[in-house]
């Protein structure tokens, strides 16, 4: 009869043992799966973080593009310094034949 007892204690342990696995098997397969998508979103949210990040860069460029065309107007700082040079040429140029004529 200790025997049967016995014999009956262990298959119930070894078959609460086999459910223990799977449950510990079930429960080690959803914490991985968990840790993907968790992973994953990071991934995107570093993605989503970096889109910002560029935009916000192209705005704040365009900004300052603008507020310089508004500063100095429609032409651009090198064309001003063009023409500032061309000027300055040409008056130099014309008081250059103004001092020959008065020789």
């Amino acid at each position: 009869m200790l025997k049967i007892q016995n014999t009956a204690d262990m298959e119930k342990l070894i078959n609460q043992h086999k459910i223990d696995i799977e449950a510990m098997k079930e429960k080690h397969k959803l914490e991985l799966e968990l840790k993907e998508v968790e992973q994953k979103y990071k991934l995107e949210l570093l993605k989503l973080e970096n889109k910002i990040k560029k935009t916000t860069e192209i705005a704040n460029n365009a900004s300052m593009n603008t507020a310089t065309n508004q500063i100095f107007g429609r032409e651009s700082i090198q064309e001003q310094l063009d023409n500032v040079i061309e000027e300055a040429f040409k008056n130099a140029k014309v008081k250059g034949e103004e001092n020959k004529d008065e020789n």
